[in-house]
């Protein structure tokens, strides 16, 4: 179910595009989607913050989750900075925002 506190962590561009904002938290015990916070959807990382090895892990773990490759997966913003603008790109862009509600969903039920 959308709420505005859900579409408010994503934006859809071209029918083909999503832009979500994330907030990471590196060195963490295990890599997985935790909660929304401030409208934006925090991400518990494994790896640490450097060398860009969070960054790597962070794309590895959206790509995962919504069955798309590395490559559909950007940071647009943030790249040394918690608060990140990741950028996916798909032909059915519907199908990933339909996945990430139901894990929004998930974590805050």
């Amino acid at each position: 179910m959308k709420t505005k506190e859900t579409s408010q962590c994503y934006q859809i561009h071209n029918n083909n595009e999503m832009f979500l904002f994330v907030i990471i938290q590196p060195n963490s015990s295990k890599s997985e989607f935790y909660v929304l916070h401030d409208n934006k959807l925090k991400i518990k990382i494994k790896s640490p913050p450097v060398d860009g090895k969070a960054n790597e892990a962070l794309i590895d773990l959206i790509a995962k989750t919504f069955k798309i490759k590395k490559r559909q997966v950007e940071i647009t913003r943030g790249h040394t900075d918690k608060f990140k603008t990741l950028l996916i790109r798909d032909d059915d862009i519907q199908s990933i925002e339909d996945k990430l509600l139901e894990l929004l969903n998930s974590i805050t039920s």
